[in-house]
Formats: structure tokens, sequence, C-alpha cells
């Protein structure tokens, strides 16, 4: 269970975050009323750079199996700690082109107990990343600095601000229940 300061901590920190995300807003709104010109940002581009390794793209399954030897992390622990079983997380090892849900993947990166770098490297492989103007991102990140992991700690902080749990559901099978 998470302690009263750090709700309250992270309370405010999402709270500075969106202040600043707003007073970003109006002040880009207002350039472009003013006749400025926004910028074009293609996230697939972003992403691609990010996730390019050693002179190739890296799939997220070669990419999490790597991070699960160098960590020495168990099949069955990491299977465990997403809430799904050894053979949903067995029957990934000969799909290569599995794609998983950007909530499966933060799942797997708190799995490993990943750092902000790995985390980042992992959702890449998968096409995603975090994003500063999101919430649900802002709650898993600092959750992460404060070396908190588990899905349960983790749920109960996005509930905090009516936001949805971390469930991710199996690419096999049916889907598992809540923590």
């Amino acid at each position: 269970m998470l302690s009263l300061e750090f709700l309250l901590d992270l309370a405010e920190r999402v709270s500075e975050a969106l202040k600043a995300l707003e007073e970003r807003s109006l002040t880009t709104l207002c350039d472009l009323a003013d006749g400025g010109q926004g910028e074009e940002v293609s996230v697939p581009h972003i992403l691609a750079g990010i996730a390019v390794e050693e002179g190739r793209r890296r799939s997220f399954m070669e990419t999490l199996f790597e991070m699960m030897e160098r960590k020495g992390a168990a099949f069955a622990d990491v299977a465990s700690r997403v809430g799904w079983t050894l053979d949903d997380l067995n029957g990934l090892r000969t799909d290569e082109r599995y794609c998983p849900t950007k909530e499966a993947a933060v799942a797997f990166g708190l799995a490993l107990e990943l750092d902000r770098e790995e985390a980042d490297r992992l959702l890449a492989s998968a096409g995603y990343a975090f994003l500063p103007d999101e919430v649900y991102d802002m709650i898993v990140l600092y959750c992460m600095e404060r070396q908190v992991f588990g899905l349960p700690d983790i749920n109960e902080a996005l509930k905090c601000f009516n936001l949805k749990t971390i469930a991710p559901k199996p690419a096999r099978g049916k889907a598992p229940e809540a923590p």
C-alpha cells in the first residue's frame, strides 16, 4: 500500500506538470493566432530513431527477452508480475512479430524493474513512448523513479486519478483479472 505522503507528492507533481502543459498550450495557441507556424512532428520517425540498435530495428520480443536475460529474470516470475501464465509468455517466444499494447509493454518494463532509459528502449521497440503530457505516463514514471514497480501499488496510484489500471491481456487466451 502506498503512503499518503507518496500519493500527495505524486498529486503535486501531476498538478505542476498539467499547469506547465496548460501554459505551454496557451502560448502555442497565441503564437498560432498571431500568424506563427506550428511545427510538424513525425512520431514514427522519432520512434524509429530511438528503437534502432546495431544498425537495425529490434523487435519488441527480441528486446524483451534480451532484457530478461540481462536482468536474470525467470520467465515464471515475469509472467506472474504482469498477471499472465507461464504458457502465455512462452507462447510469445516463437512470435517475433508480436506487438504488445502500450499497457503490456509498460507492464513488462515494470516487471523487469527497468530504469527510465531501459523502459524507453523497451517501449520504443514496440513503437511507443512515454508522453510528458499524459497523466498515466506521469504516474508510471513517478513510480519508477521511486522504485515502486508492483502493479498493485501502481494501480492504486492510477485509481487515485480515476485512470484505467494496468491489467494487460495475454496475446492468446483470456484476459487476467486485475490485480
